[in-house]
């Protein structure tokens, strides 16, 4: 991303006010580190100076491309996968291999796992868990064989028991792994395992998008198309925003507050305001966008923004936004 050369602010846009914070000043007190990362031509991984939005190499892989960028909770870590989609001569001759690669921000290398994995995600500052099986060409990409934890500090690595999962999410909210598992008609079960007791139980939720507080969740639809619904994680039933029409959806929640969801507003004739995803890192068009905070729980409107999401990736308490030249950090305030 090309900015401007004049000085760019970083700012933590929180509940109810903005407060501004300079290159040459601290961070907001208790707001994540902002360490920004971004893949880079398929193959390098770049990291972002968020004072300039200036970007270096620190990594570039020897196989055929990274995909599923990620920022440790304290910033001290990246996470990514390297893809190696195997040897081909007129046919492929051996099959795609996929391995969870650990960088430290310098680049250097902390730990990989060549297991074949598909999934994962941070559960502590060195805590990954993580889904493996070899990869295919159905609709998820993989056939799941297995989900594991490692702590890399620690040395320590627990199966998670049950049947195969292919979507896994990390609540901090009550330290459990909200994993999905084939269901009937179609439609995946969630499980949910407590990292602390290493106990895997039953849930009667219909997705794994909760918001920062766990009170409620999304549930994204499977194609393209109809817009993600929202839920009460107590009772599974649906929640109705006062004013939330069909020109308006949900896309995801941010750190701002328990459960600030952030809505966008839907243009006529396609384009990127029109597109409907969830994602820890969605990829966004350069064009700025119109967005609005909900408060889920009071039901209430807090704001409006402009902006939108760069190809970075972060630490899960912080998110980054741009508008025009300025780089944003939305964040929780403590």
């Amino acid at each position: 991303m090309k900015l401007d050369a004049s000085p760019i602010l970083v700012c933590a846009i929180l509940a109810t006010t903005t407060t501004l914070v300079r290159r040459e000043e601290q961070q907001t007190p208790g707001m994540p580190p902002l360490v920004l990362f971004e893949i880079r031509s398929a193959r390098a991984l770049q990291r972002i100076d968020p004072a300039t939005g200036a970007s270096r190499l620190v990594y570039e892989t020897q196989h055929t491309g990274l995909r599923d960028l990620t920022v440790s909770p304290t910033g001290r870590y990246v996470g990514v996968l390297e893809v190696d989609a195997g040897i081909v001569g007129g046919r492929q001759v051996s099959p795609p291999r996929v391995e969870l690669t650990v960088l430290d921000t310098a680049g250097r290398l902390v730990q990989r796992i060549p297991e074949d994995v598909q999934r994962y995600a941070w559960c502590g500052p060195s805590c990954l868990i993580y889904l493996v099986g070899p990869s295919d060409e159905t609709d998820l990409g993989f056939r799941p064989t297995g989900a594991r934890v490692i702590d890399f500090s620690a040395g320590t690595r627990t199966e998670i028991p049950g049947p195969p999962t292919y979507g896994v999410v990390w609540a901090s909210f009550d330290s459990s792994a909200y994993l999905k598992v084939p269901g009937d008609s179609g439609r995946g079960r969630i499980l949910r395992f407590h990292l602390p007791t290493r106990t895997l139980s039953e849930t009667h939720h219909r997705d794994l998008f909760f918001s920062a507080d766990g009170k409620f969740y999304l549930r994204v639809p499977p194609e393209p198309g109809p817009a993600p619904r929202i839920y009460d994680s107590q009772t599974d039933e649906e929640v109705i925003l006062p004013g939330l029409g069909g020109a308006a959806v949900p896309e995801r929640w941010v750190p701002s507050g328990g459960s600030h969801l952030l809505v966008r507003k839907v243009t006529k004739g396609g384009g990127p305001s029109s597109r409907r995803t969830v994602d820890p890192h969605p990829e966004k068009g350069q064009a700025d966008v119109d967005y609005t905070v909900y408060d889920v729980e009071s039901r209430t409107q807090l704001r409006s923004m402009r902006g939108h999401f760069p190809h970075w990736s972060s630490p899960n308490g912080i998110l980054p936004f741009v508008t025009g030249s300025r780089i944003n950090a939305i964040a929780k305030q403590q």
